[in-house]
């Protein structure tokens, strides 16, 4: 009696379990990657030092400190005046377990001024002071 009931419980699990073979081909697509026209601007920087505390709203407050960080410069832009980018940014970060609560900004506002296509002169500059050259 036991065989009979071990033998259609094999007979059960082989009849209700199927095998499924799935095959992807991944396929390439080759990207450019050279650079074919290189942008050039001025970098004016402030005197003056700015500093913003952001504290954090609750879409923000669990994100990550990277993206705490960015919010936090381009909120300092917009309350100082604007601006392009802050230099030599020091943050000051108070967490609480599992979020971020608010984030002090100090540094020199800046903005790009004068872009325009890199010139041959401008580009040997670079490779000079990278040292390639």
């Amino acid at each position: 009696m036991k065989k009979i009931f071990l033998i259609a419980a094999v007979a059960l699990t082989f009849g209700l379990s199927s095998c499924t073979v799935t095959s992807n081909t991944a396929y390439t697509e080759t990207v450019d990657t050279s650079i074919t026209n290189r942008s050039y601007a001025d970098l004016v920087v402030s005197d003056n030092v700015i500093t913003y505390t952001y504290t954090c709203d609750y879409a923000h407050s669990r994100a990550g400190v990277k993206s705490v960080k960015a919010k936090a410069v381009q909120e300092a832009l917009k309350a100082n005046g604007g601006g392009d980018v802050i230099v030599n940014p020091q943050f000051e970060i108070k967490k609480r377990p599992g979020k971020i609560t608010y984030v002090t900004v100090t540094g020199h506002p800046a903005t790009y001024k004068h872009v325009h296509p890199m010139t041959q002169a401008e580009a040997e500059l670079i490779v000079t002071l990278k040292g390639k050259k």
